[in-house]
């Protein structure tokens, strides 16, 4: 399971267990510069040339020779990618509203507005309300999440 840009596997926090027990092996890892992994500031880190290789890497290191790959929004672009670069990996290939297969004029104002200044002083500036309100609306679940979804958020 492949998420999307400024996500985390916490995207598929209600698919993973279903999944399982319909018994497939479920892998789910964040993304470099995403959710829980490390976040390089090399030029060059998050293109989608790394972020394949890192894909490739995440599956060599699980030992994962050929999988059913699933990829929601940018993970869907870096799913294709994986699938056209490796196709001898991707027995199937699921995209859930995939973004990032063309060309975007507005690139450089959503980079502008991700400093990596501001990766150490965000977990200051979201409280417990910011998070799961952005959780409501990004999952479209009204009902609101519970305490344990949101402090695994």
């Amino acid at each position: 399971l492949i998420h999307g840009w400024a996500c985390s596997v916490f995207t598929f926090h209600r698919t993973i267990a279903p999944l399982a027990a319909a018994g497939f092996r479920v892998l789910a890892s964040d993304l470099k510069g995403h959710g829980l992994s490390d976040k390089p500031v090399g030029r060059g880190e998050y293109t989608t040339p790394a972020m394949l290789a890192h894909l490739h890497e995440v599956l060599d290191a699980l030992a994962v020779e050929q999988a059913t790959v699933l990829g929601h929004s940018l993970g869907g672009a870096l799913a294709l990618a994986l699938a056209l670069d490796s196709p001898e990996r991707v027995s199937r290939l699921v995209l859930l509203a995939p973004v990032g297969l063309g060309e975007n004029a507005l690139l450089p104002v959503v980079r502008a507005l991700t400093p990596a200044s501001l990766s150490s002083v965000l977990p200051y500036l979201v409280r417990r309300w910011t998070a799961r309100l952005v959780l409501r609306v990004a999952t479209g679940d009204l009902r609101g999440l519970g305490r344990r979804e949101v402090d695994e958020y």
